[in-house]
């Protein structure tokens, strides 16, 4: 899954709600997983934090489930966010702290047990802006406080066009007395 936050800041989005998560895990085989990639570390924390709940709903020990990762060297998806319906095992760790390694990726959390996890996030974030989204209160991609610059053009531009239009209105009216 990947989302673009340009286009979308302020359409709902139910492919990030926790009820969607948990269809996500349902539908794994025994060993599977679920790979999300983002452009944003906030969006990648959010996300995060729903898979973490979602998890240990379950039973599931989340920090053992769960890979968080960001790559500089990819665009523009450079973040990356692995979810499995179980603890990973030794040999999928194994593999993992190899392809870290060797593809220079940044950890941003890796389960307890990986070769190089160590002062790597193992907690689950408190922000208020990271938690969970519900189909009741659905995902929307604008993280930021206040409006988003695109709409904030968008409604400057408006408002010079209406005050424009109002300007000629009255001109055009004053010329004809």
């Amino acid at each position: 899954l990947a989302g673009n936050l340009r286009e979308y800041a302020l359409s709902e989005n139910y492919l990030y709600t926790r009820e969607a998560f948990s269809s996500y895990v349902d539908a794994l085989r025994p060993g599977g997983a679920v790979v999300l990639l983002v452009n944003d570390d906030t969006l990648l924390l959010r996300l995060f934090t729903t898979a973490w709940d979602v998890l240990a709903a379950r039973g599931q020990n989340a920090p053992e489930c769960l890979v968080a990762l960001a790559s500089r060297q990819e665009s523009p998806y450079d973040r990356l966010l692995l979810v499995g319906e179980r603890p990973f095992t030794a040999t999928a760790l194994a593999a993992l702290a190899a392809a870290v390694a060797e593809r220079g990726y940044e950890p941003m959390h890796l389960p307890p047990g990986t070769q190089g996890a160590a002062g790597q996030q193992q907690s689950r974030p408190s922000d208020a802006e990271l938690q969970p989204a519900t189909d009741d209160r659905p995902f929307v991609f604008n993280l930021q406080a206040g409006i988003p610059p695109a709409l904030a053009l968008l409604l400057t531009s408006a408002a010079v066009l209406l005050a424009g239009a109002w300007g000629a209105l009255a001109y055009t009216t004053r010329a004809r007395r």
